[in-house]
């Protein structure tokens, strides 16, 4: 029966130290790829979006949130800072945080009489589904504010500022370096 136990224990161990190494992986700071990331979303089929201001403007370059505000959990809003969309012509889009690329779908753009919504379809998660909707912008479409329904994925109700940067942000350019 000790002989059990301590096989049991040696086994329990492997897994624990399987579990540590596996999760070590990808070192800090190291950029993900599309092939790294593991899928197990789902995602309809791409298309390609209306072109008008907005959209041309949303294709042009990284969108970045700012601020990302979930109500009543302020840890939650400081984490998703730094949340960015890299949107493209043929519907869809690369999504990241910080420097690392973590998410990857399709998005659509949708028109009501009322609001204009921006519609993320994760292949990644389908936690990642939102729908956004779009606020205001600047004249220059250089930042916008977005809510999130809250009616995919997340469901929780998110208010956001986002800015158009070149590239994917790094903490420094928002001074948490």
């Amino acid at each position: 029966m000790g002989k059990t136990i301590i096989t049991m224990k040696q086994f329990f161990l492997l897994c624990v130290t399987t579990l540590f190494l596996s999760a070590c992986n990808n070192t800090a700071g190291e950029s993900v790829t599309k092939n790294q990331i593991i899928a197990t979303g789902s995602a309809g089929p791409a298309q390609l979006p209306p072109q008008n201001a907005l959209t041309h403007a949303m294709m042009m370059n990284y969108w970045v949130f700012e601020f990302y505000v979930l109500n009543n959990d302020p840890e939650g809003s400081t984490f998703n800072r730094g949340r960015w969309y890299k949107f493209y012509p043929d519907g869809t889009y690369d999504g990241g945080h910080w420097q690392d690329q973590t998410d990857f779908g399709n998005w659509y753009y949708k028109i009501t009489t009322e609001k204009t919504y921006v519609l993320i379809d994760s292949e990644v998660n389908d936690l990642n589904d939102a729908e956004w909707d779009v606020q205001a912008s600047t004249r220059d479409f250089s930042a916008m504010s977005w809510v999130r329904s809250g009616k995919y994925g997340d469901q929780r109700i998110v208010s956001a500022k986002l800015l158009q940067l070149t590239s994917t942000p790094t903490k420094k350019q928002f001074l948490l370096e």
